[in-house]
């Protein structure tokens, strides 16, 4: 079966962001999260162990919800890829930019607020420099992603895989705040 929980994960993070469920005006509001049909989709291949590579969209120019490139996307948009599929592209770092190469047709910059993650040599791993240590005024420029973020996650795309659905809604909103 699937293994995608690592208790070692939790204990093993810094946290790039203040991810919490304290509301702010300036905070960006994620209610749930939502796996892209972009990703890809053989349950059979994320069985096997191939590796993966995977963001996850919070904002983009300010925005929560938004069109990138005619991709709908909101804040706790997903998409996974296996990362044999991504050689072909360029991209920052080493695989999370080339997800964003495969999906939008471009590069994160700094008004991009995203978190990467991977899965290689099968062990999952929530760290990217390109998404998680991003100069985008709500990271602390620690690759290593937080753990609460990384729970909220974990569950969603084990949602979709065990129970095929593409929407986890959160049981109460969680907020990633700016840096201050």
């Amino acid at each position: 079966p699937f293994q995608f929980f690592e208790s070692s994960i939790m204990a093993a993070t810094k946290g790039n962001k203040n991810v919490n469920n304290q509301y702010s005006p300036d905070a960006i509001k994620v209610v749930s999260y939502h796996v892209s049909c972009k990703s890809d989709r053989n349950i059979k291949e994320y069985n096997k162990g191939d590796d993966l590579t995977g963001i996850v969209l919070y904002a983009k120019d300010g925005k929560t919800d938004w069109r990138w490139n005619k991709i709908h996307c909101k804040s706790g948009y997903i998409v996974i890829k296996k990362s044999k599929d991504l050689d072909k592209y360029n991209g920052k770092g080493v695989v999370h930019g080339k997800l964003f190469q495969c999906i939008f047709d471009a590069q994160p910059n700094s008004k991009v607020v995203a978190a990467g993650f991977s899965r290689y040599g099968n062990k999952w791993k929530y760290r990217s420099g390109v998404c998680n240590a991003a100069n985008n005024g709500y990271t602390d420029f620690n690759k290593e992603m937080n753990p609460k973020e990384a729970q909220y996650i974990k569950a969603a795309i084990k949602n979709w895989l065990e129970n095929k659905k593409q929407n986890w809604p959160l049981a109460e909103p969680i907020y990633i705040h700016p840096n201050k």
